[in-house]
């Protein structure tokens, strides 16, 4: 996240973020489907400029329509209503927003051209809103060598004992998660981390890139009258020498086509002041290379670089969810997501809920290893496998390369957390228009 906008997506520059910080039009959403709006022009009227707003309910729109918005003088404020009514929705996400846009065309841009917009959440999720229904088959437990097997009528489970790692299979999906999760702190440094303001140095005095996990014990009961396997993965995650580390407890609730996931974190030791993440990397099979989400998009996204992103339902293939900075570093993150789903062309795949609110995310071809190792982007080698990130909070960016490190607000502090996650596993719709 180097200071100046040096690397190639446009739609991913910087430049994004000062366009949204600085537009002419300021909105303020107020009781009652009120909205102020306020002319930040130094000598222009806003009647160059029409207004549309648009409902949507769970990332999916609902209704939409065009606004009389008064026309404004330079610095004034004025007041509207949305046409709306409480009753038009139902118990999901309530997103609404407002896009101001050029009427006609301009010597810098065509009409249509958006020059502001703004949204705010009417009304936030119910609990469980984005899960399935719970599965009810019976699954079974077999120890094999040093791996336990669960199945299911359609789901085989297999959890290393040693390692804990987790190996996923379904029919008719294939394999939906290779090895993982991994609970990882470490981040590839960013040109912030890595500047006398960033926190790069820090972690690496603290060995935060070289923590490995080791499996202290595993245990495991049927439950739910045999619909469901509990299974607890203790584990401390910590570097070499030091006497730092984390004790976690990874408890999955394993059912025919679902898995939840329970993540319990306690720090002991002289540990890092802060952590670049908090979250699980799973490895997925090379052909899952396409993504949907419900949260901020489309493009990347960081809590304290997100102003330029709007919440809705976005999907993009793997490639493109990574941003190619001219020097090799941390990027991709999608923050404040719900739910994201990794899949086939075949809308095969796997989908992650987010129980605790809304969460990070990242989806790559190139390992943290080789970000870290590469000084030129010719230089990255992608991974066979499609590596998956999913953090309940990750640290921000700052402009430690030339400026202030992350503000306080910000920061992701090195301290016990607990977070939870669901897994379903995808299966298409017999129609294959149909919208899930």
């Amino acid at each position: 996240m180097a200071s100046c906008p040096c690397h190639r997506p446009p739609e991913t520059t910087p430049l994004l973020e000062y366009k949204k910080v600085i537009q002419p039009v300021a909105v303020e959403f107020i009781e009652g489907f009120r909205v102020k709006i306020t002319n930040r022009y130094d000598w222009q009227m806003t009647d160059h400029l029409a207004c549309v707003w648009a409902a949507r309910e769970s990332g999916r729109l609902i209704s939409e329509g065009g606004l009389s918005s008064p026309v404004v003088k330079p610095g004034d404020t004025a007041e509207i209503k949305l046409p709306l009514h409480r009753n038009e929705f139902g118990k999901g996400e309530v997103v609404i927003a407002l896009r101001f846009h050029l009427k006609h065309d301009v010597t810098w841009a065509k009409a249509g051209h958006i020059v502001a917009w703004a949204e705010t959440v009417l009304q936030p999720a119910d609990p469980g809103e984005f899960e399935g229904a719970s599965p009810q088959g019976i699954v079974k437990v077999r120890q094999h060598g040093q791996s336990i097997i669960i199945t299911g009528g359609k789901s085989q489970y297999k959890v290393n004992l040693l390692t804990g790692s987790l190996n996923w299979s379904s029919a008719p999906s294939g394999t939906l998660i290779d090895s993982g999760p991994v609970l990882d702190f470490y981040r590839p440094p960013t040109d912030n981390d890595r500047g006398s303001n960033g926190d790069g140095d820090h972690w690496r005095e603290y060995l935060l890139h070289m923590t490995t996990a080791t499996v202290r014990k595993v245990e495991w009961k049927l439950i739910d009258s045999e619909a469901a396997l509990c299974c607890n993965v203790h584990t401390r995650v910590a570097p070499p020498i030091y006497d730092w580390g984390v004790f976690a407890i990874v408890e999955y609730t394993f059912r025919d086509g679902a898995v939840n996931v329970r993540v319990t974190g306690k720090l002991e030791g002289n540990h890092p002041r802060t952590f670049a993440r908090c979250g699980l990397t799973f490895i997925l099979p090379p052909e899952f290379d396409n993504v949907r989400w419900y949260g901020l998009g489309p493009g990347e996204s960081y809590k304290d670089k997100k102003q330029a992103s709007s919440l809705g339902i976005w999907e993009q293939p793997v490639d493109r969810l990574y941003t190619d900075y001219e020097f090799p570093q941390e990027s991709g993150n999608r923050t404040g997501t719900r739910w994201v789903e990794v899949k086939r062309t075949e809308d095969y795949g796997v989908k992650i809920i987010f129980k605790d609110g809304p969460g990070d995310f990242a989806v790559s071809h190139y390992t943290s290893e080789t970000l870290q190792r590469a000084k030129h982007p010719y230089e990255l080698k992608k991974s066979a496998e499609t590596i998956l990130r999913v953090d309940c909070d990750h640290h921000g960016l700052g402009s430690g390369s030339c400026g202030p490190g992350v503000l306080p607000q910000y920061q992701l502090l090195a301290k016990d957390f607990e977070f939870r996650l669901r897994l379903e596993d995808i299966v298409p719709p017999l129609d294959a228009s149909s919208d899930s």
